[in-house]
């Protein structure tokens, strides 16, 4: 931050000076603040449009960007520009912006070139790695990055390119041990705990074991806001991914009030992430707030419909609608006619839903619609009881003795469950198969209070 400010004196003084903006955009750049970084070498070489080093960063920002077109132009602009002793930072841009574009054959040459005009250089000897990992042949990709910390025993980048392969294969100790390594060397580092919460996020989201996806989700909250703390970086487009996956750390954890705050955060910058008001939706959900859960429920709908068949949702329908179907039924006053529409549309993907079945039954029941109550009931207990959903059996069986006793005056029995989900409102009937005749109710009642 200090050397920022004397930079920026130092431009006040000489705004024309090209030099002053590159060196604050390798500080932008190595903060990975890829916006400012951009702009400042954007600058330069405008100021000087010889200043080889301004346009490499320049096309490698794009590259971070997602800029690819723009990143391409650059980097073969260069090349054509650049005097032999700096083509090979321009061989290595072009491999690069392959290696985003997934051309792991045509990034494997780009970055040989680049080692053929500098050889040893650390940088291009993790970059052909990585595109020897992407080609699948990881015993090269190991064998190059071993290359690089022979020729630079410092440095951290290499463990980060280690983690993200292992990764990859779906050893997640290697990866945690190469993390290690990088935040033992230099735990003041700010950028290295970006990296590390990016690679303890993504071994929490491919995790099998719940208590590894629970260990390594606080490990990426742990290090996000390490990074937060240590580089002051503000909510913007190139720190979104911290915030986004802070959001989603917390909310994989169970920690919807956290979740909610990072969620808002990245929204606001703003930044629409896919599936992110479906994620935010269920957050809401978690803290109560039915209603705007609902809202941020049915924009999610409106954002898939909108991109089209191409669009490829990480989540489920029967997920959405029953969670919709959710923020009708539990919100005060109960919109039931709403609830029952997204409840109904979910059975239809999977009829088999406990809970949906479940809800629908005591509803109805704490509502004394007792016919409609005793079908879900009934879809319900067909699905399997055990000892921990017994009860249900027991209201089942009241169920079927409050419609025969409704026949002969008799006494209604009330329901039994851990929570009222009746409000005293009327629920409308809908349309069920034919009630069975009055004497089947005790037989059926029989039947369930026994079981």
């Amino acid at each position: 931050t200090k050397a920022i400010t004397l930079i920026e004196q130092e431009i006040k003084l000489d705004p024309a000076f090209h030099y002053n903006y590159f060196v604050r955009g390798r500080i932008y750049y190595n903060w990975m603040q890829y916006d400012k970084a951009l702009n400042d070498f954007k600058s330069a070489v405008a100021k000087k449009g010889k200043h080889l080093e301004s346009l490499y960063y320049y096309g490698l920002c794009n590259i971070e960007l997602g800029n690819l077109n723009e990143a391409q132009k650059t980097m073969e602009d260069g090349l054509k520009k650049a005097p032999k002793e700096l083509k090979h930072l321009f061989e290595n841009g072009v491999g690069m912006v392959q290696l985003a574009l997934k051309n792991y054959s045509e990034a494997d040459r780009s970055f040989r070139r680049a080692l053929g005009l500098n050889p040893g250089n650390p940088e291009y000897h993790i970059n052909l790695g990585d595109a020897n990992f992407y080609q699948g042949i990881p015993a090269l990709a190991v064998l190059e990055y071993e290359n690089a910390m022979k020729a630079d025993t410092a440095s951290l980048e290499v463990y980060f390119h280690w983690a993200e392969a292992c990764l990859e294969l779906k050893d997640y100790q290697c990866a945690i041990d190469k993390l290690k390594i990088v935040l033992e060397k230099d735990s003041t580092h700010a950028p290295a705990w970006m990296r590390a919460g990016s690679i303890y996020y993504k071994a929490g989201r491919s995790a099998n074991v719940r208590e590894d996806q629970v260990n390594r989700f606080k490990e990426a909250i742990g290090s996000y806001n390490r990074y937060i703390q240590l580089s002051g970086a503000k909510p913007d487009s190139s720190t979104v991914r911290a915030y986004y996956d802070l959001a989603m750390s917390y909310y994989s954890l169970n920690g919807f009030e956290d979740a909610v705050k990072y969620f808002e955060t990245v929204l606001a910058i703003p930044y629409e992430p896919q599936d992110v008001y479906f994620y935010y939706g269920k957050t809401l959900w978690g803290i109560r707030d039915y209603a705007k859960s609902g809202d941020m429920l049915l924009k999610h709908l409106e954002r898939v419909e909108k991109q089209g068949t191409d669009y490829q949702s990480s989540v489920s329908n029967e997920e959405v609608y029953k969670i919709l179907g959710d923020s009708y039924f539990f919100r005060k006053p109960r919109d039931m006619n709403n609830a029952l529409t997204w409840y109904n549309k979910s059975l239809e993907i999977n009829p088999n839903q406990k809970r949906i079945l479940e809800t629908l039954s005591i509803a109805y029941h704490s509502s004394k619609s007792y016919a409609q109550a005793l079908e879900f009931y009934k879809k319900r207990i067909e699905l399997g009881i055990d000892s921990a959903s017994a009860d249900i059996l027991k209201n089942a069986g009241f169920c079927a003795l409050n419609l025969a006793n409704a026949g002969e005056g008799g006494d209604e029995l009330d329901l039994e469950m851990e929570e009222d989900l009746g409000n005293g409102e009327v629920i409308e009937p809908v349309e069920m198969a034919s009630a069975a005749p009055a004497e089947d109710y005790y037989k059926l009642a029989i039947g369930y209070l026994n079981d």
